[in-house]
């Protein structure tokens, strides 16, 4: 769910279109590797591991996530057709993805400016929090880390 929550994100901030699948499958199309970019298979990732994972916490039937095999990445299951992801394959395309998708916010300005003001708009918030029963209170923020510091002495 999370690397389907980080590719939604990056796509919401580079892309436009006339709705967040349209958009989905401009960024696979624009950004992933070449071979993991169809529109068609951008669509399905959209339906059945994004929505699906998001909504039901599992993927839908036509993606079967793999762990660990790099070999089975983008390759079709016998018989469903069900496309496999293998998770680390799918982070390294993602990771890929983000490589380009900067290299050509620097060649436009245009967007690399509508592509910050996107960033820069998003919701953080930070606060502190006491946790009992422990003796340590932790600052959050909206990328999901923690500090733990130690109380102040009485």
């Amino acid at each position: 769910m999370l690397l389907a929550v980080r590719i939604h994100r990056a796509v919401r901030i580079i892309e436009t279109g006339n709705g967040q699948q349209e958009s989905w499958v401009r960024y696979f199309g624009n950004y992933f590797p070449t071979g993991r970019n169809g529109a068609e298979d951008a669509k399905l990732l959209w339906v059945d591991w994004r929505t699906s994972l998001l909504k039901d916490e599992t993927p839908g039937h036509g993606v079967a996530i793999t762990h660990g095999q790099p070999p089975a990445h983008w390759l079709r299951e016998g018989g469903t057709q069900a496309l496999c992801i293998n998770l680390e394959s799918m982070w390294d395309d993602f990771e890929a993805s983000v490589e380009k998708a900067f290299r050509y916010l620097r060649t436009d300005s245009e967007r690399q400016k509508i592509a910050v003001e996107r960033w820069r708009s998003r919701l953080w918030t930070v606060r502190q929090l006491n946790l009992v029963p422990l003796p340590l209170s932790f600052s959050t923020s909206a990328a999901y880390s923690a500090t733990a510091m130690a109380p102040p002495n009485p």
